[in-house]
């Protein structure tokens, strides 16, 4: 049942939805709320993201400290262009290679 409020109501205004939910245990009103909130801010930043139903959201702070899809898809590019090489841990014998992070998807 949560799932189908937060879904059917993800693009509202999150202070009218705070005002409805008013009835309902704090704690489940602000897990809703936190849902819905993180959802914009996902959907905003990261389109591609928003769109899996599967996932949960953090607090504020966290979504505001992520990149922008755009911004992550540029980071990776340049780690594959500039660091595809097989790079030695300082504190081992294991090579790590810096491209597979490139090649993770965004």
């Amino acid at each position: 049942m949560l799932k189908l409020f937060i879904r059917d109501h993800r693009t509202e205004s999150v202070p009218a939805l705070a005002l409805l939910l008013a009835d309902r245990p704090r704690e489940e009103a602000e897990y809703i709320l936190r849902q819905i909130e993180g959802w914009q801010k996902l959907n905003a930043k990261v389109p591609a993201w928003a769109a899996e139903p599967r996932l949960r959201y953090p607090r504020r702070l966290s979504l505001e400290q992520c990149s922008g899809e755009l911004a992550a898809r540029y980071k990776a590019e340049v780690i594959r262009r500039h660091f595809s090489r097989r790079w030695a841990d300082g504190r081992s014998d294991r090579r790590l290679r810096v491209d597979f992070l490139s090649r993770t998807t965004v």
